[in-house]
């Protein structure tokens, strides 16, 4: 599932783009990522009880490095219904990770040692430092869109990017993901590139 417009009564669809820095200045923060944690993991429970063997994805954000609860939240949601810790991944932004890198690297440790899969969202925006990124206990990159969008020019600056990133991600033991694919040609050059996996309108829009 991609990240969803919120359809408000009178001013229509409203990308998350927008909302979601604001709710993150607010109380609301952890009640919002609280109700998108329960909604997720539901809709799992009910893919495993069916027999669709997905694992998921879920979006945590800055402000909820400072809830010292979150992580047994989430495996109490994982308990409740009866699903297996690897079958969830938590995704945080390299930027909210280096906006508080202490705090980011002890939760995502915490994260790890449970089983849970961890990823870092919009890799290449954050300015992390290499001594860095090597201590955190991830699994997966996704290569923010901004680098993948242009790839069709594939011999341009960003494709430079993009292939040094998935090079570097590999030699750190990562699994990468590029985000923002809107064509063949560019999954393509991705799949040339030694990328594993990828998300955009080329295969969904977000639902």
């Amino acid at each position: 599932m991609g990240s969803r417009a919120w359809h408000h009564p009178t001013m229509g669809e409203i990308s998350p783009a927008e909302f979601i820095p604001l709710v993150e200045q607010t109380s609301l923060a952890r009640a919002v990522t609280q109700w998108v944690l329960d909604a997720a993991l539901d809709q799992l429970s009910s893919w495993t009880a069916r027999g669709v063997g997905l694992n998921l994805s879920i979006n945590v954000s800055a402000a909820n490095l400072a809830e010292a609860d979150l992580i047994q939240r989430i495996q109490l949601g994982l308990l409740k219904r009866q699903l297996r810790p690897e079958q969830l991944e938590i995704e945080l932004t390299e930027s909210a990770i280096m906006d508080q890198p202490d705090q980011a690297l002890e939760m995502l440790r915490e994260l790890a040692a449970t089983g849970i899969c961890v990823a870092i969202d919009d890799f290449g925006t954050g300015q992390s430092s290499l001594a860095y990124l090597q201590k955190l206990p991830t699994q997966v990159v996704k290569i923010d869109q901004t680098f993948v969008r242009d790839l069709i020019q594939n011999h341009g600056p960003d494709f430079v990017l993009v292939e040094t990133m998935i090079g570097l991600g590999h030699k750190l033991g990562y699994r990468v993901v590029a985000e923002g694919v809107e064509t063949p040609e560019a999954a393509a050059i991705l799949t040339n590139a030694g990328c594993e996996e990828a998300q955009g309108f080329l295969f969904a829009r977000p639902m």
